[in-house]
């Protein structure tokens, strides 16, 4: 079957369509149970402490759009941000294989940038068992990178 695009025409096979549900008792191959939830990965928990961090600057810019006569607006979304980024990366644990690879996948000198960060937060806040995780992290990371090729 042909279907038009707009600006071409594209061969869609029916079959393949079909092909996603189960023939046999009508449930959807796709259904919650068949699929992973990416949100409860390492690779997730490593890329949105990343993500945060790295775009704490602009979180500020949006509170400050949304709420202009909000009082220390800094401070707000700092603590946001950085308690946020904390819950994700409190996640990952160096025993397990998935949280290395997923460390070695995000390994750059932006991440290790963004644990430093997170520790001088929350040196600020005496939190001295969370620096004391998120500086594992930065030195495996910071481990990983010597070992990998130039």
């Amino acid at each position: 079957m042909k279907v038009w695009n707009g600006d071409i025409f594209i061969s869609v096979d029916i079959n393949k369509i079909f092909n996603l549900f189960d023939s046999e008792s009508g449930r959807d191959l796709l259904s919650s149970k068949n699929k992973t939830n990416i949100n409860n990965t390492p690779l997730f928990f490593v890329g949105m402490f990343r993500k945060l961090i790295l775009n704490e600057k602009a979180f500020q810019n949006q509170i400050g759009m949304f709420m202009p006569t909000l009082a220390d607006i800094d401070l707000l979304s700092e603590n946001i941000v950085f308690y946020r980024a904390q819950y994700y990366i409190d996640k990952v644990n160096l025993e397990d294989e998935l949280c290395c690879e997923a460390l070695k996948f995000f390994n750059s000198e932006q991440l290790i940038v963004c644990f430093k960060l997170a520790i001088h937060f929350w040196e600020e806040k005496e939190e001295y068992e969370k620096c004391a995780h998120l500086k594992k992290l930065q030195d495996f990371c910071e481990n990983s990178q010597l070992s990998l090729p130039s």
